[in-house]
């Protein structure tokens, strides 16, 4: 996964976009990007806490999407906050929907948060019902230099259907925290989400796109 971002960003100083199970591999990918990572954004990602119930409804909806996901629409026009999942390669996708949900994977989440030694920033969409926005506090408050925003009125998707303000809590904490300006403009940023590595999000493309 790490060797994979950094072909991705082609020698560039890196920022991590991970949505939701794609937190998860952002935070296992990052110690393995020393010296190029530069940031670390984490949207709808949280956890820390295992509960046997809900994760079980979880894998079970997501092994049912999977199984039935209609990929032709990945297509249509503002499907891009869903092409990752509709697209993924169906055996890797039902891997990590296993293994990132067990016991022992979410309980190392906060020794992996803890362990940051870049700038983080972590979005909880304010109506969030699948990742609460009290369980991606939580796992943010390991990381030693995290930043939490809570955007008003969004859900687990928010790359979709917020994605102007998204991008602008983005842009702020790029630019507060010393990335933005001329190495924001030289920055790649690789999305991670649900299904796997793939495109950055809208929002991400709109903060980490080069500028003269």
């Amino acid at each position: 996964m790490a060797d994979e971002a950094r072909r991705q960003a082609s020698g560039r100083p890196l920022v991590l976009v991970g949505h939701s199970l794609g937190g998860s591999l952002a935070l296992h990918a990052a110690g393995h990007l020393e010296g190029q990572l530069v940031g670390l954004v984490q949207i709808a990602a949280g956890g820390g806490v295992y509960q046997p119930r809900p994760f079980r409804t979880v894998r079970r909806g997501g092994a049912a999407f999977l199984r039935w996901r209609p990929r032709w629409l990945a297509g249509l026009p503002g499907a891009e906050a869903l092409r990752s999942p509709l697209t993924a390669e169906l055996r890797a996708a039902r891997g990590l929907l296993a293994c990132s949900m067990t016991r022992g994977a979410v309980q190392q989440l906060p020794a992996l948060t803890a362990q940051l030694q870049v700038p983080s920033l972590w979005i909880a969409g304010e109506r969030d019902q699948v990742m609460e926005p009290r369980y991606v506090r939580h796992l943010a408050a390991y990381s030693p230099g995290h930043r939490f925003e809570l955007l008003a009125g969004a859900g687990h998707l928010p790359v979709g259907r917020n994605t102007a303000p998204l991008a602008a809590l983005i842009r702020t904490w790029l630019a507060d925290e010393g990335i933005g300006g001329s190495e924001a403009g030289a920055s790649g940023a690789v999305g991670l989400g649900a299904a796997g590595l793939g495109d950055p999000s809208p929002a991400a493309q709109s903060v980490a796109s080069p500028r003269s």
